[in-house]
């Protein structure tokens, strides 16, 4: 009978006699080229910057071939289609927005870099190592709210009966709302710089940044800002709410996010600014974020609200369709004129027949596209990114009409005007005497306000029992709710931000 095979133990345990110098291959004994080309593998700009910082070779090498590195490592992280927007943006950083004609210019190169991303893959090979570390910086900020504007959205999707998106982007859903956040970083950058400064061309550089792309695509932009806005409301709210400086100023946040200027200063500081905001927790992170000192006022056309509102389509866009007027609704046009509505820069993700398009031809079919108001639930569930695999017009038809009277999903608590003005009283009496921090709405809790001795709440809580009406000030509610009770029930409740 043949004996059973006996395989090897493994050398669990066993010791090997050490390499001896002779035998080891020193690291810098390995051709430069071949250490230049070991380093373009590397998956990100900051793992490049960390192995050249490391060891000698590795600064060597890089040196020896710095534009192959920079361009291989980019391109290993960055996916192709978005080079363009990345190399944009670098370039938004080192002009002048107030020169002359240097706004449109970088457009112009966007676009021809759209149509070949050679250019921008060239150009951003040559940037210095701390430029392209930024820029890699930028798309894993990009990525990082990518997936936590999916992980807001996909679960409400999915309550409204629309179950086919997954947290988990596809690729061209990711493209779509990476170009967005690149493209509302840009518009910050060269129309809501910080200083306040009016754009030399606001109109025509303007009418550029939206035209290049159909309609549908800004509709995207308009998608994303909704996200970041939603984002630094919850923020900004609750510190203008509670902050005892805040309310001595006083900072107004019972108004609109797209008229309340500190907001709108605050959401044109970037796109990784407000990532830092959504990361933070709770009121003692965010005051710090929010600091009204280094706030630079913009002026009112300035805003990104301001800005976004000349979104839509001009009178070249009108006269190129050959409308009499600007009331035809979108059913109406002929497949000729819907085909100029598509640009080149839309990509291969966006065009005539994609998802995206044939959405946002449904949500408008009986508007018109360049007076159309908007539906407010619509942008901020995100409808012109998702590829729709399975489009069934009819169906959608009756999804955006139901969700279009459904309202707003996310809702911001809006507060009564008399609560308002209670709460910025209440802290500026706080402030006069000496007192800063967190007031916690409630007129007898001085537990997280700084700055009061024993004597001085005694006096404020005797100055506020004594203010004819005045009641003990438990938590706001919102107006919806007043409005159901006795004008004179001064009883409020919590503030929260309610999923509806």
């Amino acid at each position: 009978m043949p004996t059973a095979r006996a395989f090897p133990k493994p050398n669990v345990g066993l010791t090997t006699a050490p390499i001896s110098p002779s035998t080891r291959a020193p690291l810098n004994n390995v051709p430069i080229h071949l250490v230049a080309h070991i380093l373009a593998h590397l998956d990100c700009i900051s793992d490049l910057w960390n192995a050249i910082h490391s060891h000698g070779i590795f600064e060597s090498a890089f040196n020896d071939l710095p534009r192959f590195v920079t361009k291989s490592v980019l391109t290993n992280q960055i996916p192709r289609e978005l080079l363009p927007f990345a190399w944009a943006l670098h370039e938004s950083k080192t002009s002048d927005p107030r020169v002359p004609g240097a706004v449109e210019n970088i457009l112009r190169k966007l676009e021809s870099a759209i149509a070949n991303p050679d250019i921008a893959v060239a150009s951003l090979a040559a940037v210095p190592i701390t430029d392209a570390l930024v820029t890699s910086e930028f798309f894993t900020t990009v990525q990082d709210l990518c997936q936590d504007w999916a992980k807001d959205v996909v679960p409400v999707l999915h309550e409204k009966g629309i179950v086919y998106p997954s947290e988990q982007l596809s690729h061209a859903e990711n493209f779509r709302l990476s170009r967005a956040f690149y493209r509302y970083e840009l518009l910050c950058k060269s129309f809501a710089r910080r200083g306040g400064f009016r754009c030399p061309e606001p109109e025509s550089a303007t009418r550029y940044f939206f035209d290049t792309f159909s309609p549908w695509v800004t509709e995207q932009l308009l998608c994303a800002y909704t996200y970041l806005e939603r984002k630094v409301y919850i923020a900004f709210d609750e510190v203008a709410a509670h902050d005892v400086a805040w309310g001595e100023l006083p900072v107004q946040w019972d108004i609109p996010a797209a008229d309340c200027p500190h907001l709108q200063d605050f959401l044109a500081c970037g796109l990784q600014f407000v990532d830092r905001i959504r990361r933070a927790q709770g009121y003692d992170e965010w005051i710090k974020l929010l600091r009204l000192e280094d706030r630079i006022i913009l002026s009112h056309d300035c805003h990104i609200s301001s800005l976004l509102s000349r979104a839509y389509p001009g009178d070249n866009m009108r006269l190129r369709l050959s409308l009499d007027g600007v009331y035809a609704p979108l059913k109406s046009y002929t497949p000729e004129q819907f085909d100029l509505l598509a640009q080149a820069s839309d990509g291969e993700f966006d065009g005539i027949e994609s998802g995206p398009c044939r959405i946002w031809s449904v949500a408008l079919a009986e508007c018109s596209m360049f007076e159309w108001d908007g539906i407010a639930c619509l942008p901020e569930l995100g409808y012109t990114i998702w590829d729709y695999p399975e489009f069934d017009a009819p169906a959608f038809s009756r999804m955006v009409g139901l969700l279009s009277a459904q309202g707003p999903y996310f809702r911001r608590v809006h507060w009564i005007r008399k609560d308002v003005q209670r709460s910025l009283d209440r802290r500026a009496d706080i402030w006069l005497v000496g007192g800063e921090g967190y007031w916690a709405l409630n007129d007898y809790n001085f537990d997280r306000v700084r700055g009061l001795s024993e004597e001085s709440k005694k006096r404020l809580v005797k100055k506020w029992r004594g203010d004819k009406g005045s009641q003990m000030l438990d938590f706001p509610r919102p107006a919806a709710a007043a409005a159901e009770d006795d004008d004179d029930d001064d009883s409020a409740s919590e503030l929260e931000y309610r999923f509806d």
